[in-house]
Formats: structure tokens, sequence, C-alpha cells
């Protein structure tokens, strides 16, 4: 017999599974609970609703990827410059990585990130999830900035490659991690000489 947080467990995975393969119109409340072999009501009892079963998928992912972030983050940045770049790619290839094995988690991701789900109380989260990978990026980029700004804009950068290499086979997938890459760096060093 399933506890309640392994139905909570189940539904959500469930979630993640159709969004990411599907998108969010393909899943509905009875199609999460048909692929998670359980009844219905177990969405209301345990969430009370698709909205906040929504939300707790998002937050699932979100901790998912901030805890790769704050983990791969984490390595010292030498001073010099061209080591402190090296370093900085070895980081965004893991990421690039993760995300394009991870693929259904990935896209169940941005679909729930650009929606109507995304809301104030998901930013006020990501603020403080992010927050050692935050510094990070201050110290990396160096300057007056905003460590949570840049650091969605360099998510919005890296999504939106990760979901134009997920939904075309054919792109070398190498070529956009490149020049994905290049343009995080260039705009890094706008915002470090603006």
């Amino acid at each position: 017999m399933k506890t309640r947080e392994d139905k909570r467990a189940a539904l959500i995975e469930s979630a993640i599974k159709l969004i990411g393969e599907h998108g969010l119109d393909k899943a509905t409340i009875p199609a999460v609970c048909k692929n998670a072999n359980l009844n219905e009501v177990y969405v209301h009892r345990l969430f009370g609703g698709r909205t906040d079963l929504y939300n707790a998928v998002f937050d699932v992912l979100d901790r998912e990827f901030s805890d790769f972030l704050v983990k791969a983050s984490s390595r010292d940045f030498p001073d010099d410059e061209d080591l402190r770049k090296k370093v900085f790619r070895e980081i965004f290839d893991e990421l690039w990585d993760f995300s394009i094995e991870n693929s259904t988690r990935s896209m169940a991701f941005i679909r729930l990130f650009y929606s109507r789900y995304f809301n104030k109380e998901h930013l006020q989260n990501r603020r403080k999830l992010y927050a050692p990978v935050n510094r990070r990026i201050e110290e990396y980029v160096g300057g007056n900035i905003d460590g949570a700004e840049t650091l969605n804009r360099f998510l919005d950068f890296h999504f939106c490659s990760i979901l134009r290499a997920l939904r075309d086979e054919s792109e070398d997938k190498d070529y956009l991690a490149n020049q994905t890459f290049d343009l995080i760096v260039m705009y890094a060093r706008y915002v470090k000489n603006f």
C-alpha cells in the first residue's frame, strides 16, 4: 500500500512526464492520475487541484536545477581570466549535458517556467534557492551586477537553446552549445563593462 508521500511523489513524477513529453494541455488531472495508477481524488486531497500540482512539480524541478547549479558553481574560480573562463565553460557544459540527459524534466521545467503557473512566490523562492549561485556569478563577472538577474539571463539563453536542441533532432547540439556559451560570455562582458 502506498503512503501519502508515495502517492504525492507518483503524481508529481507522472505530471513531469506528461508535461515534458506532451505539454501542459495534455497533463490533465485524469491523464496524470491514469499515468500514476491513482484515483483523481488524490490530486484534490494532496494538492487541492491542478494549479497546486503544477506548483509542486515546478518546485521539485527548480530544486533539482538549483542543487545542480549550486554544486557545479561551488568550485574555485582562478584569478587568471583564461582559466576562469575555462572553469565557467566546464560548469556550462555540465549544465548542458544535465539538461539534455534529463530531457523530459528539462522540457517540463521550461514549459512551467514560461507559463502562467510561474508566479511571484516562485520568483521569491528562486532567489533563495539560487543565492549561492548568484554570489558566484557576481564574483565571476565582477562589477556592480545583480547576480540573480544575470543568472536569469544566463538560464534564458540556456533554456531557449536546450528547447531548440530537444525539439530538432537534426540540430548539431555541440555547435548550439558553443553558440550559447559564446552568447553568455558576451552578455557577461557587457554586464561587467556596463
